[in-house]
């Protein structure tokens, strides 16, 4: 009987002492807050108050911000020639910080090389991408992550040395160092600079291997450098289209459709059913990395005619 008394007291207490025990949880400030608190942010916090995108982070969900400090706005700025973030526009500047958020927790150990899509919208609203590469630092498209992991109550926040800008066709090209063969290509065919004008356009891009492999069954040429003008102006423009053509387009093409290219004398043919097929062989690798000016697409072999 004096054991049952004392049990029924004694585990109670038990269960009382270790409650007190336990160290409460801190308390993290939220991603507003931590904005608000340091001064080299103060610009991103404008930001955010000027393109009234402050109040969609009072709720329940996580997200992510990529902030860059106060000195890389004012080189972005002075880059772009404002005087100040009230006078960007507020449609493109809210454009901008939102391909700074990411919706949920990423920890910078779980970022990994790949396109990400972002909550910025470019033609018709589809999300643009992010290239990111992690080679001993982390990049997004051309910035870097110098602070990692600042905890927040509702996220997360990562410092960049740079304003992640919103990648043209070109950028995108230029970013990806396994696409330089297709850019040599364009830049030969005199399409080049035509992917940093307005579009939108519709770009189908091979990379490095795969232009190997058209070499070695192509021994005429070694090189891109080897093919005549015309022969290089005439591949270039089979692979662009003056206009937006996303894979939502194709879907459900079971029979193929032609569709006109910047070479006015040959189509391509693009079918779809469980997955896309150009002219019959050619597999999609990629689809939709979406650019300001348009969309780019990776492709299993070199289009030909």
């Amino acid at each position: 009987m004096k054991v049952k008394g004392f049990t029924r007291i004694f585990l109670p207490l038990l269960v009382l002492l270790s409650i007190f025990a336990c160290k409460p949880e801190e308390v993290k400030p939220t991603l507003l807050q931590t904005l608000e608190a340091e001064a080299r942010f103060s610009m991103f916090r404008e930001a955010l108050t000027i393109t009234d995108l402050a109040k969609e982070f009072d709720g329940d969900l996580y997200y992510t911000f990529f902030v860059p400090p106060n000195t890389a706005f004012e080189s972005y700025m002075t880059k772009k020639g404002y005087a100040s973030l009230s006078a960007i526009p507020v449609a493109d500047l809210k454009n901008l910080i939102l391909y700074h958020i990411q919706l949920g927790i990423l920890e910078a150990e779980n970022i990994q090389t790949q396109y990400v899509l972002s909550l910025a919208g470019g033609p018709k609203d589809y999300p643009l991408v992010w290239q990111v590469v992690v080679d001993g630092s982390v990049k997004i498209n051309n910035s870097e992550m110098t602070e990692l992991n600042k905890r927040c109550g509702d996220g997360m926040i990562h410092v960049m040395n740079s304003v992640i800008e919103l990648p043209s066709m070109q950028d995108l090209l230029d970013m990806n160092e396994q696409l330089s063969t297709m850019k040599e290509l364009l830049v030969r065919g005199k399409l080049y600079d035509t992917l940093a004008t307005e579009g939108p356009y519709t770009l189908f891009v091979a990379n490095n291997s795969v232009f190997n492999n058209f070499f070695k069954y192509h021994p005429q040429f070694s090189k891109i450098a080897d093919l005549s003008d015309s022969d290089a102006e005439g591949l270039a423009s089979y692979h662009i289209m003056n206009r937006l053509l996303r894979y939502e387009d194709v879907q459900n093409n079971y029979e193929g459709k032609l569709y006109t290219t910047f070479n006015f004398d040959h189509d391509i043919k693009i079918a779809s059913s469980d997955k896309v097929v150009f002219n019959d062989s050619i597999s999609a690798v990629l689809l939709n990395l979406q650019a300001t000016n348009g969309v780019i697409h990776v492709i299993s072999d070199v289009l030909e005619y």
